[in-house]
């Protein structure tokens, strides 16, 4: 986004930032854009109130939206409680709509929303951030129809991230099915590319007949 123009970035998240993402705020801000880090978490609604009511106060106008937040807590259904699944629907689901509540009045350029390919393909074990996924993708076709304008993204695997604390059977598993890691550049390919009212399924880098192909 700050290689497109834009000069004012809030980052938020639950936790500090780690060593690599210091050095990537320590980098943007060295080209001129101006990163706010700010401790919140998105599925509490008082928080977001409070977030927004800063940017507000002390920064330019909002305009955009990614909200990227999201758990793993991987495991049978049957070794499952409520409490484990709902810490994983919490930051898709509660994270989208109070983002959403808070935004609906606003002029946004976009509002991106990181879903996972898991919503569409099965992956074993991973039952809750699948249904997380899946239901922040209903919750976006909530807001469209509420004149809101949403992008989700179903995201494949990653070669950074999440995916690298997935165990080496999912991973085989995916390799199987024909999944190849996307690398950290391919993240704004389907950002540029849809038309207004279109959502893309992807990317998912896919081999196939011994060639690497790409699902959008």
């Amino acid at each position: 986004m700050v290689n497109r123009g834009a000069r004012a970035l809030v980052l938020v998240s639950r936790r500090q930032p780690s060593t690599d993402a210091v050095e990537t705020i320590e980098s943007l801000q060295r080209s001129g854009a101006s990163v706010h880090v700010k401790h919140v978490d998105v599925s509490k609604r008082d928080e977001v109130e409070a977030l927004f009511e800063e940017i507000d106060r002390t920064l330019p106008p909002l305009r955009g939206i990614v909200h990227a937040a999201g758990v793993n807590d991987d495991g049978v259904l049957a070794d499952q409680t409520w409490e484990r699944f709902a810490g994983v629907l919490a930051p898709k689901i509660a994270g989208a709509v109070n983002l959403d509540q808070q935004s609906r009045s606003r002029d946004l350029d976009f509002f991106v929303m990181f879903s996972s390919v898991t919503s569409v393909i099965p992956a074993a074990g991973q039952g809750s951030y699948a249904a997380a996924n899946a239901a922040s993708r209903r919750a976006r076709s909530r807001a469209q129809g509420l004149g809101s304008s949403w992008l989700s993204v179903n995201w494949g695997q990653w070669s950074a991230g999440m995916a690298e604390a997935v165990d080496d059977r999912t991973r085989r598993r995916w390799i199987e099915l024909g999944m190849r890691p996307l690398r950290r550049q391919a993240w704004n390919r389907p950002l540029r590319a849809p038309a207004p009212g279109q959502h893309p399924a992807g990317p998912w880098r896919f081999r196939l007949t011994g060639r690497s192909s790409w699902a959008a």
